[in-house]
């Protein structure tokens, strides 16, 4: 698999994207309920109003992406989604009040099905079938080791930073790396 993907360039860029974004985005995924708690208040009420803002966007995202996807070009919704990543980190990172910040949560569960949906499927098209299972099995440590990595990086800055800055630097981190992206 680890060949494979080193010897397929567009698939070694589908996946370092792929990497990179999951590490980035952990910020804004994980450093979330810690704003909220030390900037609008440990109430369980808001705790759970983040979490259902995420997962409502993502549902809705998912739909939107059944029903429009196919119409749309996957390397333009991961790309697309990438920046929207940034922006909305940013957004977070800037939000002046509790309502606001559901807002932008509710907006990046909206973008995440226009990342990993057509990443996957374009995997799938691009891919050998008999390679499927040895680039998705690498995609899946990708995924798993993306995560607590960058947990690792941001869990500790959340000690010493805010996680206001953390989250927009999260943003703009994302924002250079999809233009290398599009570079490559």
């Amino acid at each position: 698999g680890v060949r494979y993907v080193n010897g397929h360039p567009f698939v070694r860029w589908l996946l370092g994207l792929f990497a990179v974004v999951f590490v980035l985005a952990v910020a804004p995924s994980f450093l979330t309920p810690l704003m909220v708690v030390r900037t609008f208040g440990e109430e369980v009420w808001k705790l759970t109003a983040l979490e259902l803002a995420g997962a409502v966007g993502m549902m809705l995202g998912g739909i939107a992406l059944a029903v429009w996807g196919p119409k749309l070009s996957r390397i333009g919704l991961i790309l697309a989604s990438a920046v929207a990543f940034g922006v909305l980190s940013i957004g977070l990172g800037l939000s002046p009040n509790l309502w606001i910040f559901l807002f932008f949560m509710f907006l990046v569960g909206l973008a995440v099905p226009g990342f990993s949906t057509p990443a996957m499927t374009v995997l799938q098209e691009t891919v050998e079938p008999e390679r499927q299972g040895r680039v998705f099995g690498f995609l899946g440590i990708v995924m798993a080791v993306s995560t607590p990595a960058g947990m690792v990086v941001f869990g500790p800055l959340a000690d010493v930073y805010s996680v206001q800055s953390l989250l927009v630097w999260a943003g703009v981190a994302i924002f250079v790396v999809a233009g290398l992206a599009v570079g490559l």
